[in-house]
C-alpha cells in the first residue's frame, strides 16, 4: 500500500528552528515527509531576510522556491537570484550561501 500525506508547505504551523542553528539564524523548518527505507525526506524551510550557510554535509538537496527572493552562491561561485518558481540542485557535500532578500518559503528533497 502506498502511504499518501497531504500537507501545506506555506502553512507557518508547526515550524521548528533549523538544524543546525547558528546565531542570528531565524530560519523555521518542519519536516513534511520522510521514510527511511527509501532514503528521502521532503522539507519546507523558511526564512526572513538574512544571510543562512549551509557547509554541504552528506546529503545533497533539490529545492523550489514557493515565495520571496535570495541570491544564492554555491561553492563559492558568484550569486544567482533565486525567485518564486526557482528550481535548484545542490549535490552532496557542497557548501552553499543564501541571502534572502525577501521572506523565503522553499521547498526541499533531501536523499541520503
Amino acid at each position: 500500500m502506498t502511504e499518501f500525506i497531504l500537507t501545506n508547505a506555506l502553512e507557518a504551523d508547526g515550524l521548528e528552528p533549523s538544524i543546525p542553528t547558528v546565531e542570528g539564524d531565524l530560519s523555521r523548518a518542519r519536516k513534511l515527509f520522510a521514510t527511511q527505507s527509501s532514503n528521502m525526506a521532503v522539507n519546507t524551510w523558511h526564512a526572513v531576510p538574512g544571510t543562512y550557510s549551509h557547509g554541504g554535509g552528506g546529503d545533497g538537496e533539490t529545492f523550489f522556491v514557493l515565495t520571496g527572493a535570495a541570491d544564492l552562491s554555491v561553492d563559492g561561485a558568484p550569486d544567482v537570484p533565486l525567485r518564486a518558481g526557482s528550481v535548484v540542485s545542490i549535490p552532496p557535500n557542497t557548501p552553499s550561501q543564501m541571502k534572502v532578500t525577501e521572506e523565503l518559503c522553499k521547498v526541499s528533497l533531501s536523499l541520503w
